[in-house]
């Protein structure tokens, strides 16, 4: 999922950002429930954030796990004021994989300035908007966080 993608689903809470993780997942939250051993229909009804009963935390960490999910975490960063990064990305050494990294950056900035701009043209913000500039910032921050990991790689 690109940073664009990631930002369009700024607003969602952290049981939205779960249920659609899942449904968004190979096999939906079917297959994430038989990977597992839990019953499909219980697991589903847990999931549907209209719902008043929830997953516990060995079930989030199921989903979590299968689904390295970034809407997931973006629901938690924003819960707590953090960015995450997803060192898994870096396994890759050499100056294109560098210079792959300062793209990210420079389109991140090139994110947060454009849908700045939106959100100003009417005068006013809207939440779904703040939403979206927090979101952009996080992603700013955790591509700042990339390119520092990426230089780690090339100390003496």
């Amino acid at each position: 999922m690109d940073n664009n993608e990631r930002a369009q689903w700024a607003h969602l809470d952290l049981k939205q950002a779960i249920h659609h993780a899942a449904k968004q997942y190979p096999g939906g939250v079917g297959a994430i429930a038989g990977a597992y051993g839990y019953n499909a229909h219980t697991f589903q009804n847990k999931l549907n954030p209209t719902q008043p009963s929830c997953i516990n935390v060995d079930e989030f960490e199921s989903i979590l796990q299968s689904t390295r999910s970034a809407l997931i975490l973006d629901a938690i960063g924003r819960l707590v004021s953090c960015a995450w990064v997803d060192l898994g990305q870096f396994d890759e050494i050499g100056d294109m994989a560098v210079l792959d990294t300062v793209n990210k950056l420079v389109q991140s900035v090139g994110q947060l300035t454009g849908d700045l701009q939106k959100a100003l043209q009417d005068g006013s913000v809207s939440k779904r908007e703040l939403d979206r500039l927090e979101q952009d910032f996080a992603m700013l921050t955790a591509a700042g966080h990339a390119v520092i990991e990426r230089a780690k790689q090339f100390l003496e």
